[in-house]
């Protein structure tokens, strides 16, 4: 239940978020905003939820050129290549960005698996290897 629970207010910030970014790609002329702006996103939710990540890149891919089409429906002028460019901003920099915070919630895991609680603090544990134990891992 607390998984799901958690999954849930991952959805709940993400698809904010993401409409945020079509948003943000119909009124900002340069497309890296949009871009690094899905980067971000999906890197985030990544980070939070790493399990499936495909589902982050799915989220934040559709939201460009979702707002790009809807702009469209509305009446906005079709630009040539236009929803293609979307498609692209979209899909490259979520597909990144879930990918890079799936990779960097592992590494980060790993990285502090060996930290331990004590009442003074969290502390690194430092042990030094002795020759017995060297010896011990050589022989079969």
């Amino acid at each position: 239940m607390a998984r799901e629970s958690r999954d849930v207010v991952a959805w709940a910030v993400g698809i904010p978020l993401s409409l945020a970014a079509g948003w943000v790609y119909l009124n900002v002329e340069d497309p890296t905003v949009p871009a690094l702006l899905v980067i971000m996103i999906s890197m985030g939710l990544g980070l939070a939820r790493p399990q499936r990540a495909w589902r982050w890149a799915l989220l934040t891919s559709i939201a460009v050129p979702a707002a790009q089409l809807f702009s469209n429906v509305r009446g906005a002028a079709i630009l040539r290549g236009e929803l293609q460019g979307a498609f692209i901003i979209g899909l490259v920099s979520g597909i990144v960005g879930a990918v890079g915070g799936s990779f960097g919630h592992k590494v980060f895991k790993r990285l502090f698996a060996t930290m331990q609680t004590s009442p003074s603090g969290p502390e690194l544990e430092s042990r030094e290897t002795t020759a017995e134990e060297i010896e011990t891992k050589k022989q079969p």
